[in-house]
């Protein structure tokens, strides 16, 4: 076949593989998003509301601390940075799947030297030994391979449309790193900032018990009061004092935590929390928006939603297998003995090389790895509905904890105060001589315990509303 006729060949063979491609369907499923509901909050507790929610929720605490180390930890957390790889390696993968509907074109060029045997059988061995031949030569390639697998059943094009879903969950996966780190990073900083508070009242306490210890002393020395009484004393100042060990242990742990999170060391970090700023309070209201908007927002719905379109995708690359593979080939190139040839009309190689392949017989391996396909597909709706119940469940128990919380707060305030005050007319009153020493040492406890509790649930509710807006999916980048 002349040149012309093999140009006319190819570009005939060219247009009826673009006619089966725009005419080829991609069989299996076509993936349809499951609807789901988030209905309406169930019964909000006092102080939440359905009004839009805050991007960077933390704002709410009004420490501009928390912003710093909120923002550190997005730029240098290194489970964060992990994630996004993840993400860049998913949508590299996806390129991958898209590269396959493409023409494939391969260059190869080689040079062979070579010397043949003059001991061999046959006619050659004969010819070189007579002078007729050359014992050795030498052989040029130049030539371009193109090849197409024609996409007619849609393999290729599910195998794309998963690897985009994967890619779009891996994004969503980071997305959820991302939602974590910053919880992780404001819990931290709440933690190491209560550790501190309690500290603070824990001392007050050992300062109000060292006052009644030499008091109490000062009497018995001129017969007021027994040396039983100053023993109590001590032992109640000392019982209070061995509590500061570890609270400072738990501050500088919570330290320690907020430098991993942010990527620091733990000496910058604890040089930087120098100080005592006040815990803050929880705010009097928290807007939450609305309970449907969980399950836009949410990165592991998200996610668990983008596995199910990949799960999807990849029934429809498993019943695409039970079809015919069309690959078109092509080839053309120069060969020559002899380098000065190479260019020449002569030395120039064509070839058109259609391949068909259709499985008839596979031993159940196709029908197999369909119903595994089908199976995961199975999973993946069952964990997508699982993560939109979980996604329910989470906000409602936030937000009651949050409410639970708080109310246990107004209480031990007001605990507090009446303890304060109980503790201060039993001190006076000893000290006047009016009242039993019992009564002074019940009311100093008291009034440890119940600051101690009443800073425990500050914590608690700064912790719960933290819970909640990462219940809420609201913080990611």
């Amino acid at each position: 076949m002349s040149s012309g006729n093999l140009r006319r060949a190819a570009l005939a063979v060219l247009t009826t593989a673009g006619a089966l491609v725009l005419a080829g369907c991609a069989v299996g499923p076509d993936y349809e998003p499951p609807e789901s509901d988030g209905g309406e909050w169930l019964a909000p507790p006092d102080g939440v509301t359905t009004e839009s929610l805050p991007g960077e929720w933390w704002s709410l605490l009004q420490q501009p601390e928390v912003d710093g180390y909120v923002q550190a930890a997005l730029a240098e957390n290194r489970d964060l940075r992990a994630a996004v790889a993840r993400v860049e390696e998913a949508r590299a993968l996806r390129g991958v799947a898209a590269a396959a509907l493409w023409p494939r074109l391969d260059a190869e060029g080689s040079y062979t030297w070579y010397e043949q045997s003059l001991n061999s059988p046959g006619a050659a061995s004969q010819i070189i030994s007579a002078g007729l031949a050359s014992r050795d030569g030498e052989f040029y390639n130049a030539r371009l391979d193109a090849s197409w697998e024609l996409d007619l059943f849609g393999a290729t094009r599910r195998r794309l449309e998963a690897a985009a879903a994967g890619s779009e969950a891996a994004a969503a996966a980071a997305a959820g790193t991302a939602l974590s780190v910053v919880a992780e990073t404001v819990s931290a900083w709440i933690e190491y900032r209560g550790a501190r508070k309690r500290l603070a009242v824990t001392r007050r306490s050992v300062d109000a018990q060292t006052q009644t210890l030499e008091l109490t002393r000062s009497k018995v020395e001129i017969g007021l009061a027994r040396e039983l009484d100053a023993l109590r004393a001590e032992a109640e100042l000392r019982s209070t004092r061995a509590r500061l060990p570890a609270l400072q242990a738990a501050a500088a742990a919570s330290a320690d935590r907020l430098a991993v999170l942010t990527g620091r060391t733990p000496g910058e970090v604890r040089a930087a929390l120098a100080g005592e700023p006040a815990l803050p309070d929880s705010p009097a209201s928290l807007p939450v928006g609305l309970r449907a908007e969980i399950l836009r927002r949410r990165p592991d719905v998200i996610a668990a939603e983008r596995e199910l379109a990949a799960a999807t995708a990849e029934v429809g690359g498993a019943t695409a297998a039970f079809f015919p593979r069309l690959v078109l080939g092509a080839s053309g190139g120069f060969e020559a003995g002899d380098a000065a040839d190479l260019a020449a009309g002569d030395s120039r190689t064509l070839g058109i090389v259609p391949f068909l392949r259709w499985p008839v017989f596979q031993g159940g391996r196709l029908r197999a790895e369909l119903r595994a396909a089908e199976a995961r597909e199975r999973a993946a709706l069952a964990r997508y509905e699982g993560a939109v119940l979980r996604a329910l469940a989470d906000a409602e128990s936030a937000l009651a904890a949050w409410a639970g919380e708080r109310g246990t707060l107004v209480e031990l305030r007001q605990a507090s105060a009446a303890a304060a005050e109980a503790a201060d007319i039993a001190a006076r009153l000893y000290e006047k001589g009016l009242g039993d020493f019992l009564t002074v040492l019940d009311s100093e406890r008291r009034l440890a315990e119940t600051d101690d509790e009443r800073v425990r649930a500050e914590i608690r509710t700064l912790l719960a509303l933290v819970r909640v807006y990462k219940a809420l999916g609201v913080g990611t980048p």
